[in-house]
């Protein structure tokens, strides 16, 4: 199963010849999109510390993607079994209802991708998500919407919009 495709530029992305059919997205299928984007992550080409060509735009970018995928299909669930699964990892009862801090967390079983990093980019890929944004303009976005916090402000407002409906 062939999970990336390479652009001109030299970097790769998490592209669907696995599908979103949620038979097709497994617990398999998520580890090894998960080893393959980390390791793509880790030999990025891009050299600019800060913007849409660096590292961490790249593994935003691509990690909303796989994401997006799965909670889209209905398969959070997958997540969450394997942070169970995992000696070193409890999911606390704050994130069981933040599907891409979920995510993040399931990804990384050691202290790869900081506590502080998790909450961030889970909140911003949230808050893209809720507003129907496409992985190639993730990082735009999130560059337009504000801070972090303002981000998070947001995206409490959007959830309690949610509960009051």
């Amino acid at each position: 199963m062939h999970f990336f495709a390479y652009h001109s530029d030299g970097a790769e992305d998490l592209r669907s010849e696995m599908g979103s059919e949620p038979d097709k997205l497994t617990h398999r299928s998520f580890a090894q999109a998960v080893e393959h984007l980390t390791l793509a992550w880790l030999s990025v080409a891009h050299t600019e510390p800060r913007g849409p060509s660096s590292r961490n735009s790249y593994f935003k970018r691509e990690a909303y993607r796989l994401l997006k995928r799965y909670i889209g299909a209905g398969r959070e669930d997958i997540f969450l079994d394997i942070i169970k699964q995992s000696p070193r990892r409890r999911a606390s009862p704050a994130i069981l209802n933040q599907p891409f801090k979920l995510g993040l967390y399931a990804m990384f079983d050691d202290d790869s991708l900081s506590r502080n990093d998790r909450k961030v980019w889970g909140e911003q890929m949230e808050y893209a998500y809720r507003s129907g944004i496409e992985p190639e303009m993730l990082i735009g976005f999130i560059y337009t919407s504000g801070s972090p916090a303002l981000i998070a402000q947001k995206l409490q407002a959007a959830r309690e919009r949610d509960q009051s409906t």
